[in-house]
């Protein structure tokens, strides 16, 4: 036994040092993002996700490119999701959407995210949510409310989804 836990200690022993290489570097360059993720994915990566979500947050106010600023939110959102913290995530996947209001798909990524996280009914009030937002723009309607549909298969919500969908 204690041979096969030897390259696990061999592992954590990397990563603390590589977290304490990657705090100096922060420290150095405080307004570079690029430490603050990695230590961030460090620390999520060892279950410390309150680090890591405050790691990330930082990073975030550092960063300019909108893709890297895409990344962390959702990472952000998926933390908050985890943490069962439904008003963060929202508040996280709403910044995200922000970034384009015309794309449909950010304005549902919470709302599929929440169905991944096995939360139907908080995905069905998401998609409610957004299609309130699409009254009158019918371009987009039919792909929500397949989605909206299914999540209310998935709750159990069998007469809700025929409504739907009809």
């Amino acid at each position: 036994p204690a041979t096969r836990l030897r390259p696990d200690y061999k592992a954590q022993a990397k990563l603390e040092a590589a977290r304490t290489l990657y705090d100096q570097a922060a420290a150095l360059r405080p307004e570079d993002p690029a430490p603050l993720v990695a230590m961030a994915r460090i620390d999520q990566g060892a279950g410390n996700v309150a680090s890591a979500r405050g790691l990330y947050e930082r990073a975030l106010e550092f960063t300019r490119g909108d893709t890297e600023k895409q990344e962390l939110l959702r990472e952000l959102g998926g933390l908050a999701i985890a943490a069962q913290d439904w008003d963060a995530a929202r508040t996280f996947y709403d910044r995200l959407a922000r970034g384009d209001r015309n794309s449909i798909y950010l304005r549902t990524e919470l709302a599929r995210a929440l169905m991944v996280a096995d939360q139907p009914d908080r995905a069905i009030s998401e998609y409610e949510r957004v299609l309130q937002g699409l009254r009158g723009d019918n371009r987009v309607l039919a792909p929500v409310l397949k989605e909206l549909g299914q999540a209310q298969l998935d709750a159990g919500r069998t007469a809700d989804a025929i409504a739907t969908l009809d």
